[in-house]
């Protein structure tokens, strides 16, 4: 479980940290207007998009992702392995295998 709170708050820690690579992006798009700044501005923004979307699964997902990962607690428990699918994105460090 512990593991969890740090993955959620490195997911929250990437996110932050897209968000400052696009603004600084959006700044020298402003200083210097053209084609390879554009590229980079988009690429940013594509990046900070993504962190995004993953934070707003988990927070609008939290019983499934929860439910899931109890499945996988469980699964481990009688089985000696995660379960074999998910329907949610896993939380938890992939180090945890």
């Amino acid at each position: 479980m512990n593991g969890e709170w740090e993955q959620m708050a490195e997911d929250i820690r990437r996110s932050l940290e897209a968000i400052t690579r696009a603004h600084a992006s959006a700044e020298a798009l402003q200083k210097e207007p053209g084609h390879h700044t554009l590229q980079a501005y988009r690429q940013e923004l594509q990046a900070l998009i993504k962190e995004l979307k993953t934070l707003d699964y988990l927070v609008h997902h939290e019983i499934e992702v929860a439910v899931e990962d109890i499945g996988d607690l469980l699964n481990r428990a009688l089985v000696g392995r995660k379960a074999p699918y998910r329907h949610s994105p896993e939380i938890h460090n992939a180090e945890d295998e």
